[in-house]
């Protein structure tokens, strides 16, 4: 009796359940459709993240607050397969000043100043090449930033850092595959490196300012996560390279 009834009840409405299932199909192709394009994105993150030759494992460290022998540490650490290093200066805002006053560098982390002598991952030029060098006197910022900033080629940005003061024309943007993404909005600024040495020859300059970026590549994290400890432990930021791709997949 019961199956009759429901027999009877599905026929009266056979075209509310033909609308359902219409949108049943429709859904599943949506939800389809979605898990592919994340997918492609995640794709192609990874391999723009291979083609920056991005590490593993980045730490920021600075010279004020860090103590430990680096290099002594990731050469005896068995899971470190290669490393190389970047000299930097962290910058704040107050340090940096443009021609047109109605440009301001802002960002709640630090700014790094670095130059073109040690460049330890492949950073994309807006044309699509590589950043090989920088010529004396220019400098090459985040492309996010400089559009954030309104910048345009040409124009002028003055770095003050203890006693040294150089003016800069800007020459292009970078992309950062490490650094780069809004998540962590760390703006970097490439120099030449005769423009750094400048600075860092200042009394105090580097000691007060100056830290690396040691850019580790490994295929155990969590053993040379463990045998780097006082390295990491010693460090102003560390990242692995999976957060890199969530914060740029997150732009």
């Amino acid at each position: 009796m019961y199956l009759q009834i429901l027999k009877k009840d599905l026929k009266r409405k056979k075209a509310m359940n033909m609308i359902l299932l219409v949108f049943i199909i429709l859904a599943s192709m949506f939800v389809s459709s979605g898990v592919n394009n994340i997918i492609s994105v995640t794709t192609a993150l990874d391999d723009y993240l291979e083609m920056a030759d991005a590490p593993d494992y980045l730490v920021m460290t600075m010279n004020k607050s860090s103590a430990v022998d680096i290099d002594g540490i990731l050469n005896s650490a068995a899971s470190v397969e290669s490393f190389s290093k970047e000299k930097v200066l962290y910058m704040a805002s107050d340090n940096i000043t443009f021609e047109d006053e109605s440009k301001t560098a802002s960002s709640i982390n630090p700014m790094l100043l670095q130059s073109d002598e040690v460049l330890s991952m492949n950073y994309i030029l807006d044309s699509g090449g590589i950043l090989r060098s920088v010529k004396s006197g220019e400098f090459y910022m985040t492309s996010g930033a400089a559009e954030d900033l309104g910048l345009a080629i040409g124009d002028k940005m003055t770095v003050k850092l203890g006693d040294v003061s150089c003016v800069f024309t800007f020459a292009g943007g970078i992309k950062d595959a490490v650094l780069g993404s809004t998540g962590l909005s760390i703006q970097r600024y490439f120099i030449s490196a005769g423009d750094f040495a400048n600075f860092i020859s200042a009394e105090n300059t580097e000691q007060f300012y100056g830290g690396e970026l040691v850019y580790i590549h490994t295929s155990d994290m969590e053993k040379m996560i463990s045998e780097i400890k006082p390295v990491i432990d010693s460090a102003f930021f560390q990242g692995i390279r999976q957060l890199s791709n969530l914060l740029m997949f997150l732009i």
